[in-house]
């Protein structure tokens, strides 16, 4: 949908004093996050919102669990397009108080961790002290749930309990994927050599044994679509899309009284294309807008499968990448190098171990797993640590070990973080009496599929699925295949919502300038998010509208790997409203991947490099380093 106008489709015509964290951030997400999510007790009866009228402000009280940190709920219409007072969402608000005073503070900071369906209040308790170094403490840091998103109601209601929804997600893992399916006997080169030839014969097998469980899978994908049709909340289902989630924000801002300065937000991953929607939807109230490891919103809203293609642009330099720092560590650093090892043979040793693992699964004992490590799992692995650098070296133990026929490594690194997981509990079966949602994967899907374009997947079939599938296998060795099943699940999902923005998204197209210009950051080694939709999305918005920072570096988002070029660009673009030059790059700082072994005397932080830094400069690249292992922890419990 290309219309020079707004885009939209639809079926309906006081700051607080500062206080010491006296929790720790870390603690609280081992217990499946209930204890730390703990908003405003039930004695209170109804949200505060709810008290002050639809539209009447925010009441903040001391969150139980966390005296340092603010907590709330505001009433927002259900339907923004045809607001009923009887139909409405109670949106989960947590913030940490600004540490200056007030003619320091500069406002409220938003805060979305990507997804989509990470959950803002989760986010500002395990990294609010970090986001407020980076900005001095001139900020309230602020996280919301999205409309049916862990504290957020009313849920979508689809299961029983988040358990049963859970091992729905889980239970796909045991379908692996379709080139396990392909397996006959002497067909493992084949699966990782393309010039491996077949017989006709070896090639129909594979081909059928291929669709059959393509259909298996669609299958077990539909009924997630059928549970949600019989029991699930309708108008919930409708009412989750992106742009209602950017006009939650809005309502949010307008509640804080701060509608004149606009919003100031930072976002990561699909965090990005709700900042890019709010700055399209709204130029006027656009403040200081981080968007960290940017997803092209157009490809996104207008056709997925397109999307899926391009986000692959970097995988497979990524994956060369970890690679080549292997080599470049060493042997003592990177467990995988051998005399005289290169890129292409680390590689073959791994296509090797995987091969390997289709034929013949490793089996995984131990205190707290019995099972088996299949190719499906190995491939996941990666996927997930091309993610975050800061976990290379472990994968790289975890394959080396694998290679030697020890799999629990890499086994364990696909395993839920807690077997409280899969414990049958009722929704509002905590303190709040409130439903809570963390972890299920159908809080992504629901998002996702409210806004991409359903004419994609109209009529798409296994066959439409077999050719996806091996496109993206050619684009990516290890992870193509992963992600050709992740952007594909909203075939069959049949849910319209009341609105979608699906653009304008260029000047070209009709947006308009914005009112202060939004700062687009890239690495040049994002495994799903490339430098590409970095360069596209911020001239899409035009010179006066957008700036973008390169950050030379591997990994999801630039807090990946931890640079002190960009840190203090994203700083002073927050404190003192400076726009670096459109163009900047900024290099990473070295000692990062592949760290030296620790002495048992020495301190848990930061090394970088031989640069010298000020002091400030290292609190600045902790606080950095420290924001990107709690996002690789956030975006486990959404891959």
């Amino acid at each position: 949908m290309t219309s020079a106008s707004l885009a939209l489709h639809s079926t309906e015509g006081k700051g607080t004093k500062s206080r010491r964290m006296k929790c720790s951030p870390r603690r609280l997400i081992q217990n499946i996050l209930v204890s730390q999510l703990l908003l405003i007790g039930p004695a209170q009866g109804r949200s505060v919102a709810q008290s002050h009228g639809l539209h009447g402000g925010i009441a903040w009280s001391a969150c139980p669990d966390a005296t340092t940190l603010d907590c709330a709920y505001i009433t927002a219409p259900m339907n923004h397009l045809n607001p009923q007072p009887n139909l409405t969402v109670s949106i989960a608000l947590r913030r940490l108080p600004a540490t200056v005073g007030p003619r320091e503070r500069l406002g409220t900071l938003f805060i979305n961790p990507g997804g989509p369906g990470g959950s803002g209040t989760l986010t500002v308790t395990l990294m609010g002290q970090l986001l407020s170094q980076v900005v001095q403490g001139k900020y309230d840091i602020l996280g919301f749930d999205p409309r049916g998103v862990n504290l957020t109601s009313p849920g979508l209601d689809c299961y029983a309990d988040e358990a049963y929804a859970r091992l729905h997600d889980y239970n796909a893992k045991y379908l692996g994927f379709s080139y396990e399916a392909r397996l006959f006997p002497g067909a493992s080169p084949y699966l990782h050599d393309s010039s491996y030839a077949l017989t006709e014969e070896e090639q129909a097998a594979a081909d059928s044994s291929e669709l059959a469980w393509i259909t298996k899978h669609m299958a077990h994908r539909q009924a997630q679509v059928e549970v949600c049709m019989e029991h699930g909340n309708e108008n919930m289902l409708k009412s989750t899309s992106t742009s209602f989630v950017a006009r939650d924000m809005k309502w949010i801002l307008e509640a804080l009284g701060e509608e004149d300065g606009g919003l100031n937000y930072w976002g990561f991953s699909y965090g990005t294309i709700l900042g890019a929607t709010f700055a399209a939807m709204f130029p006027e109230s656009v403040g200081r807008v981080v968007l960290d490891g940017v997803a092209d919103s157009v490809t996104y809203t207008r056709n997925n499968l397109d999307w899926g293609i391009s986000g692959m642009d970097d995988n497979e330099d990524t994956y060369y990448s970890f690679l080549s720092s292997c080599i470049e560590a060493g042997a003592s650093r990177c467990a995988l190098v051998k005399d005289n090892s290169t890129e292409s043979s680390i590689h073959e040793r791994i296509a090797a171990v995987s091969a390997s693992l289709l034929e013949s699964p490793l089996p995984v004992a131990s205190m707290d797993g019995v099972d088996i490590l299949t190719a499906s799992q190995l491939h996941k692995a990666i996927f997930l640590s091309l993610y975050n650098p800061d976990s290379w070296q472990r994968l790289a133990q975890g394959l080396s070990e694998a290679e030697d026929g020890e799999g629990y490594m890499i086994w364990r690194m696909n395993q839920p973080g807690s077997k409280d997981t899969f414990v049958h509990k009722k929704w509002d079966e905590n303190i709040l009496r409130r439903p809570m949602n963390v972890e299920a994967a159908v809080q992504s899907r629901h998002i996702m599929c409210a806004d991409t374009n359903p004419k994609i997947f109209k009529n798409f079939k296994p066959k439409d699925l077999q050719v996806y599938l091996r496109r993206l296998n050619k684009l990516s060795t290890f992870v193509g295949e992963y992600w050709a099943l992740w952007v594909t699940s909203c075939a069959g999902w049949d849910f319209e919502p009341f609105e979608a923005y699906r653009g304008p998204w260029t000047v070209e197209e009709g947006t308009r300038k914005t009112s202060f210009p939004i700062l687009f950051i890239g690495n040049t080694y994002d495994p799903v998010t490339p430098l590409s939709a970095a360069k596209s999305m911020s001239k899409g918005f035009g010179n006066d509208s957008a700036s973008l920072l390169i950050q030379n570096g591997y990994g999801h988002c630039s807090v990946a790997q931890p640079s002190i070029c960009t840190a203090r660009a994203v700083r002073n673009y927050f404190v003192n409203s400076t726009v670096p030059e459109y163009g900047t790059v900024c290099e990473v700082d070295p000692g990062f991947l592949f760290p030296e072994a620790k002495r048992e005397d020495q301190a848990d932080s930061l090394s970088f490099g031989s640069g010298k830094k000020l002091q400030g400069d290292l609190e600045l690249l902790e606080s950095i380093n420290g924001i990107g292992k709690e996002l690789a922890r956030l975006r486990l419990t959404h891959i």
